[in-house]
C-alpha cells in the first residue's frame, strides 16, 4: 500500500476523491478473479479490506 504525503493545497476532499475513484478502481481491477486484490487487513482493518479471504468474511458477518 502506497503511503499519502499531505501537500500544502489538497484538502480533506480531495483525499475523500482519491480514495472513493481507488476503491471503484480496484473492483474494476480485479472483477475477472484472474487476479486476487491484496490483503491490506493490517493496514486499514479487516472490515475495510477487499481480499478474497476478508470480503467472504464481511458478507457472511
Amino acid at each position: 500500500m502506497a503511503h499519502v504525503i499531505v501537500m500544502p493545497g489538497i484538502t480533506r476532499e480531495m483525499l475523500d476523491n482519491f480514495i472513493r475513484e481507488l476503491v471503484q478502481q480496484r473492483k474494476q481491477w480485479y472483477q475477472d478473479g484472474k487476479t486476487e486484490a491484496p490483503c491490506l487487513a493490517d493496514d486499514i482493518g479487516a472490515q475495510n479490506c477487499a481480499c478474497t479471504y476478508h470480503k467472504i468474511d464481511n458478507i457472511s458477518s
